[in-house]
């Protein structure tokens, strides 16, 4: 019985001795995969995100009163400007397709649309312009970076 005991115990330990060679060894012929593997999964990798954001958005066109004086197009047309900024941190050059519209009682008008190229962790700014009755109802400007899915958006009150 105890040789036996002995015998048992003695293939347990070779067997472990060979599996642990033979694990070593696919290790060792897999050492650039294992290397990479274990890399990526204690690396920090950046995260890539856009910002958008209105600049100087205290002094949006947010409340219109019977005083406020309008560069006039048109004696019944007034015309609003606001900026909006893109700011690239996706890691890459990007192209942004973007649209600005209003929506008043859920009709959409579009304002512009296009494309806006930001080379990595760079901003471009851009300027729009609009014109709308001066006699209108609460508007809601939107500006939607279509392909991220990315939407600001500001309310023109009317103030009487």
């Amino acid at each position: 019985m105890k040789y036996t005991k002995r015998i048992i115990i003695s293939l347990i330990i070779i067997t472990l001795a060979v599996g642990a060679v033979f694990l070593s060894w696919k290790a060792y012929q897999n050492r650039q995969m294992l290397t990479q593997t274990f890399i990526s999964a204690v690396s920090i990798k950046p995260e890539a995100f856009t910002e958008l954001y209105f600049q100087d958005n205290e002094h949006l066109p947010k409340k219109i009163t019977n005083n406020t004086q309008f560069m006039l197009l048109h004696p019944t047309l007034a015309l609003f400007t606001f900026q909006f900024t893109v700011h690239n941190l996706e890691g890459k050059n990007m192209t942004y397709p973007y649209e600005v519209f209003t929506m008043v009682n859920k009709t959409k008008t579009v304002i512009d649309k296009g494309l806006l190229v930001v080379k990595s962790n760079q901003y471009l700014t851009t300027s729009e312009s609009f014109s709308a009755p001066k006699v209108f109802p609460d508007t809601e400007v939107i500006v939607n970076l279509t392909g991220k899915n990315q939407i600001i958006s500001f309310w023109m009150k009317i103030i009487k």
